[in-house]
């Protein structure tokens, strides 16, 4: 069985209730659906792809609203980074 956990920073990918996989949102390129799974396109590494949800269309549209949520708070971070003045 697997499962997704999303938080701020990372979805983790969990097996058995063991962490499998951690991808930061940073480093995925798009979320979608193949084949019925649930697909996380990253940067220089292959899918990460979870298969399995009843509803994966649910599934996929709460991910799409965390991964815009991190997106924006990454955003808002680089954006404090170079208008804050440095020592």
């Amino acid at each position: 069985r697997q499962i997704l956990q999303l938080d701020h920073s990372k979805v983790v990918l969990l097996r058995a209730s063991k962490p499998a996989r951690a991808v930061p949102w940073e480093k995925g390129s798009l979320v979608h659906l193949f084949e019925g799974a649930v697909a996380f396109e990253i940067a220089d590494e292959p899918p990460l792809r979870v298969a399995g949800y009843q509803h994966p269309e649910e599934v996929l549209d709460t991910i799409q609203h965390c991964y815009k949520a991190a997106t924006e708070r990454i955003l808002q971070e680089l954006a404090a980074k170079v208008t804050r003045p440095t020592p």
